[in-house]
């Protein structure tokens, strides 16, 4: 009997510990943290602070191929490299391929994701954004979308932008998570106190550089291509805590929304001034003084900022032209200016 009985000891405890092991790797697998599968962000690899400046340190200048529409900085999965050609089709419809190229050529500095975003049909090459050089081939545009937060530091953000504004001959185009008011959440100047209260995405380990609406705009107006006009623009509001986006003192970093039945409980206030959730921008290189419009992509390019700004509740944090003075003056000229840019093309605002 006690044979027996040491025998289904070590059946039971062979089975939980199989168990146990099944059930982990499972989550493994699926990039599911073992402890709170439901609250962390999934893995997405990226390099990290040290490999970045190690490639870029011992990287050569990039050299251009030409003919190619725009240039996608982190393209990685390739995510923004159908933003010209999905515009157009949006505008235009069928008349799309009797107005412009929309070839475009995603850049990455990490060599498994220009892999990546091969497999993905995109065209793509390996290189590093802050070794561009100014005297290869040039292109339309240049769009840096969920890429410039991932740097190691600010500097190196700040002078990405730069960069390629001197190979963009009508525009650069930025998408990106809202960082300004990040101190004020926290509880620095907030009313009612709130300190701990951080929007999920600016406790990421992958999310380096915090890059806000000033940093955007002073690497604009410093670039060595001066801008003609440009807008930088927050939108999805946050008015308190209640947000899912909005996590708790305590969450788990890498976090992803908030779930009340993983994340810590958290204390709903109303902040008493809006953050924001997510920033774009658009600088354009193109004169268009004196009644000229633009070239059909600067023009989509504004309209990617402009209209999700004005149906996602968004405001202008900075916005430029020559003959203007005031942010809301500002905007309605660009919105007025890229209107009629697609209307003279045949297409729909």
């Amino acid at each position: 009997m006690g044979l027996y009985r040491e025998l289904l000891f070590l059946v039971l405890v062979t089975s939980v510990i199989c168990a146990t092991s099944v059930l982990h790797s499972i989550r493994t697998s699926f990039g599911f943290n073992v402890e709170h599968p439901s609250t962390v962000a999934p893995s997405q690899k990226f390099m990290s602070q040290n490999e970045i400046l190690a490639a870029g340190s011992g990287s050569a200048e990039v050299m251009l191929p030409t003919g190619y529409a725009v240039l996608d900085i982190g393209a990685s999965k390739g995510g923004a490299t159908t933003f010209l050609k999905d515009a157009l089709t949006q505008v235009l419809g069928d008349k799309r391929d009797t107005h412009v190229s929309a070839r475009t050529l995603g850049l990455d500095i990490d060599p498994s994701k220009v892999e990546v975003c091969k497999a993905s049909g995109n065209e793509c090459m390996q290189g590093d954004a802050a070794k561009l050089s100014p005297s290869g081939a040039k292109v339309g545009g240049v769009t840096m979308w969920h890429v410039l937060e991932h740097m190691p530091n600010c500097e190196l953000s700040t002078d990405i932008w730069q960069r390629t504004s001197s190979i963009a001959k009508h525009f650069s185009s930025f998408r990106g998570p809202s960082f300004d008011d990040k101190d004020s959440l926290r509880g620095d100047t907030m009313s009612p106190p709130a300190s701990g209260l951080h929007r999920y995405y600016e406790n990421w380990s992958g999310h380096t550089c915090h890059f806000d609406s000033q940093m955007l705009s002073k690497a604009i107006t410093s670039s060595p291509r001066r801008a003609e006009a440009y807008i930088v623009a927050l939108m999805k509001p946050i008015k308190s805590s209640e947000s899912n986006v909005i996590l708790p003192p305590r969450a788990k970093v890498n976090s992803h929304h908030y779930n009340a039945s993983t994340h810590p409980p958290k204390e709903i206030v109303n902040f008493n001034r809006t953050v924001y959730e997510e920033m774009r921008a658009c600088a354009v290189y193109e004169n268009f003084e004196g009644n000229k419009s633009l070239s059909i992509d600067s023009a989509l390019a504004l309209r990617d900022v402009i209209r999700a700004m004005d149906s996602r509740g968004g405001k202008p944090m900075f916005c430029y032209t020559k003959s203007t003075e005031s942010n809301e003056a500002c905007v309605n000229k660009l919105r007025s200016l890229y209107k009629k840019t697609i209307l003279e093309y045949g297409g729909r605002p």
